[in-house]
């Protein structure tokens, strides 16, 4: 039981350090971690702004104004909302050094 307390506060304490050093985002061990680092990841090499707000089907636009949907996994499958199509999609596997692989670049038709 003690490695799991160790373990945890180790974990929050790197939320903590994630959300000054970016605190538009929230990184949250619920299941959100994982995205909001490839959203950081892909912001800063794609020239995009996050949005402020989590805000539904899109993360961020582009310089061109094009909304964009970022997706991010550490395993082998990226998804998005069968409800909607994004504009434009950008899927990135992140790798467990904290580089990432691009997977898909370009319009949510196609990655549809």
């Amino acid at each position: 039981m003690n490695a799991i307390r160790e373990a945890v506060s180790k974990l929050l304490a790197i939320v903590a350090e994630l959300t000054t050093a970016y605190p538009r985002k929230r990184f949250t061990l619920d299941g959100r971690l994982v995205g909001d680092i490839g959203e950081i990841l892909v912001e800063n090499a794609y020239c995009l702004e996050l949005f402020a707000d989590m805000t539904r089907h899109h993360d961020a636009m582009a310089q061109d104004g094009r909304l964009a949907q970022i997706k991010a996994t550490m395993k082998q499958a990226l998804t998005f909302s069968a409800d909607h199509i994004p504009h434009y999609y950008i899927g990135v596997l992140i790798q467990t050094d904290g580089s990432y692989t691009e997977v898909f670049n370009g319009p949510g038709a196609i990655a549809w």
